[in-house]
């Protein structure tokens, strides 16, 4: 009987996120592969942020926990010894029915992996109190309710750490997360972020193919245009607006392609779906690629905020980071940023200012040794080139009988 991996996913499932995973390599390595969407009732608010889900009969789709849980039960009664469950982001407990799901997995007694890491720099802990930060911080925590959403998941994510937790394998692609100590008896694995394992192969299959004109890649946030993982906690998107943002917008790429004779095309968010020449991003082309082949021949990373600008970080492209006036207004937003541009050894451009060409021409300047040390913080832990799906399947192998 061919061994199952049970892919758990809170969000909604898009193709993107088949490949990402590298699930048809898995299948290939003589897999069973299930993925079963929990959104419609983990985070039911948060479906409409999806434009496009995959329609496959491999993907399962749960209105309820009992159906799941239920599922799940008829699924050990026939094959438990040859199961493994895949977990993602389901460690955040923002509602009970997380909890429960956790609570069952532990109960089921499978093994478990989850691919363990964050793929850029996030502003945490400072060595330094900022009592002005701290005062605006906790102001922003009573609105929209965001008080109440961060008690409620203090207390949730408590109950998950001392009673429900169980993850078999770890794998990490930090190197902060890879030396933290987890559970007693999990296991952690050196791994990839998604972005490298996928980045992988076509470094090592793809050539240095000509291209007809030079173009710089313009990585998109959902917002302004649409609802993006704000939808999560009904909070807010980080302050600005698509009337404002995107007449800016088109007229610094207006002058950004003028001044380095290239053409900006825009890189889709992979929530979100757009017409091929959206007249809101001044007629510009929406690339049909993957993030990972459209980035390979970019003559230039563009974006305000963006994880996926880890591909400029591991095929050496220039990183630009953008602001406005509107969005220099949001402190926490600029903090990070910031953190961005020091860790890439890059500089911010405001778009709503004259464009400082001397500026922008020292973005086309690498910081190499900074590239290095971005990649092995926040994309790999590796030094072997061994992808995600390979990594995986060595540990189905090994531990499943």
């Amino acid at each position: 009987m061919k061994k199952k991996i049970i892919l758990l996913w809170p969000f909604g499932f898009r193709k993107f996120d088949w490949k990402r995973y590298e699930l048809s390599y898995l299948e290939k390595e003589n897999f069973e592969i299930e993925v079963h969407e929990l959104v419609n009732f983990l985070i039911p608010h948060f479906t409409s942020a999806f434009h496009e889900l995959l329609k496959d009969e491999k993907v399962k789709r749960f209105n309820n926990f009992s159906e799941w849980k239920k599922y799940m039960h008829n699924q050990i009664k026939e094959n438990k010894e040859n199961i493994f469950i895949l977990k993602h982001a389901l460690d955040n407990n923002i509602n009970f029915n997380f909890l429960k799901i956790n609570r069952e997995i532990k109960k089921l007694d499978i093994k478990t992996l989850k691919i363990s890491g964050i793929s850029h720099p996030v502003m945490t802990l400072q060595k330094k109190f900022y009592l002005n930060h701290f005062f605006q911080n906790m102001i922003r925590q009573f609105k929209k309710n965001v008080f109440a959403f961060n008690i409620r998941k203090f207390i949730l994510n408590f109950l998950y750490l001392n009673f429900y937790k169980k993850d078999d394998y770890n794998l990490c692609f930090n190197k902060i997360n890879f030396d933290r100590k987890y559970l007693d008896k999990t296991t952690n694995i050196k791994a990839n972020s998604f972005d490298y394992s996928s980045s992988i192969i076509i470094q090592k299959t793809t050539p240095n193919l000509k291209k007809n004109f030079k173009y710089a890649l313009f990585l998109e946030a959902p917002t302004p245009l649409f609802k993006g993982d704000e939808l999560i906690w009904e909070g807010q998107n980080e302050g600005f607006t698509k009337e404002k943002w995107f007449p800016s917008l088109r007229t610094f790429f207006d002058k950004l392609e003028n001044h380095l004779n290239l053409k900006v095309i825009v890189a889709p968010h992979p929530k979100v779906k757009h017409e091929k020449f959206p007249p809101y991003y001044g007629g510009r082309a929406v690339s049909e690629q993957s993030l990972v082949e459209s980035s390979y021949q970019a003559d230039l990373i563009i974006t305000h905020w963006s994880a996926g600008l880890s591909f400029g970080v591991i095929y050496n492209k220039p990183i630009m980071l953008i602001t406005s006036d509107e969005l220099i207004k949001n402190q926490e937003f600029v903090r990070q940023q910031e953190l961005f541009s020091k860790e890439l050894g890059t500089d911010i451009i405001n778009i709503d200012k004259k464009i400082d060409v001397t500026k922008i021409n020292k973005i086309l300047e690498i910081d190499k040794a900074k590239y290095l040390e971005y990649i092995q913080n926040y994309c790999t832990t590796r030094t072997d080139g061994k992808r995600n799906f390979q990594i995986i399947t060595d540990i189905i192998n090994n531990n499943l009988t």
